[in-house]
């Protein structure tokens, strides 16, 4: 009651000691644009990525791989092609629990450094390291900004996609940018990838292409040639990029005017043993192929040039043969 004794609902009495009924609400509101903030996924990311190799199921699957698997019969034989002399200096990227590095240090490439961005992964390759006896040495390194003085290397791996497996185009062009640096002159860059301009993914992507260009896109992925997708162990991220852009980003656009790769051989075709094909990576089916590529950085009057080899050879890599 006021005064005069005339009854005031709670609201009246309070908004008038206090805050008007409309001041109350807008206590309550969000703008607009900080609710769509709120709202908007989170596109894919380093994180991301690093949450999925830090799961158990994960790291334990790699670990047997690594102690299982070794080096697979393909990557034997274009590691011996491209690195006939085992006293060069190589650097792995992506090493996970090792299984590469192990092989190439099995195989009598001694000097070996081994890197991962998940520390998780190198914490399990070090274990291995002391139980199969095999002085690798690993680090926890962003392939985006290498701790590694220019020129350092003969020769850097970067396999089993992984080079796919980084979120965002300017971060995989710094990845090549920096394989690049620490490459001493006519080193070699190996890495694999896939190809979405394969025939048997035309009705796929030509089905993700009109998602994209209508905007109705899963809107977490940051660019076309994304899958960010559940697996039977979790949620996992890969690019798969046109080979022919990324032959292009190798042929010199990365290297500010110093320099480029130059493609020496590419369509090589890597099949995956079997205990790979079981992750069914993305719901690729068990016969999922990966190209191998390798790259050199050649010198020509102490001077970086970005030509191609005329005619690159062609090597056709499966799991039990390869011919040229």
């Amino acid at each position: 009651m006021d005064r005069k004794g005339t009854k005031k609902s709670f609201l009246q009495s309070f908004g008038k000691r206090h805050l008007s009924f409309a001041s109350i609400l807008k206590l309550f509101m969000i703008p607009g644009n900080i609710f769509s903030m709120i709202l908007k996924p989170s596109k894919v990311s380093a994180r991301d990525v690093l949450g999925y190799y830090a799961q158990p199921g994960v790291l334990q699957h790699y670990t047997e791989a690594t102690e299982r698997v070794g080096l697979w019969k393909s990557e034997k034989i274009i590691f011996k092609r491209v690195f006939p002399d085992k006293n060069v200096k190589l650097l792995e990227l992506g090493c996970g629990t090792g299984r590469i590095s192990f092989g190439l240090h099995k195989a009598g490439y001694h000097r070996l450094t081994a890197s991962d961005f998940s520390k998780k992964m190198v914490q399990c390759a070090k274990v291995l390291s002391q139980k199969l006896k095999q002085e690798v040495e690993f680090q926890q390194q962003d392939a985006t900004d290498l701790g590694y003085d220019s020129s350092s290397f003969d020769g850097v791996i970067f396999g089993f996609n992984g080079m796919m497996q980084i979120p965002g185009l300017p971060n995989r062009r710094k990845a090549i940018a920096e394989s690049f640096r620490v490459l001493a002159p006519g080193g070699y860059f190996i890495f694999t990838a896939h190809d979405r301009t394969l025939p048997k993914w035309k009705k796929f992507w030509a089905t993700e292409r009109k998602k994209w260009n209508q905007g109705e896109q899963d809107p977490g992925l940051q660019e076309f040639g994304d899958r960010f997708e559940e697996t039977a162990k979790g949620k996992l991220f890969i690019h798969v990029p046109d080979v022919s852009e990324l032959r292009s980003d190798l042929g010199g656009r990365l290297c500010g005017g110093t320099g480029c790769f130059k493609v020496q051989t590419c369509r090589g075709r890597l099949a995956y043993p079997k205990i790979f094909r079981r992750m069914q990576v993305l719901g690729m089916p068990e016969t999922c192929l990966a190209k191998a590529y390798t790259y050199s950085k050649h010198s020509v009057s102490r001077s970086i040039v970005a030509t191609r080899v005329a005619g690159p050879a062609i090597l056709t890599l499966k799991a039990s043969s390869i011919t040229s």
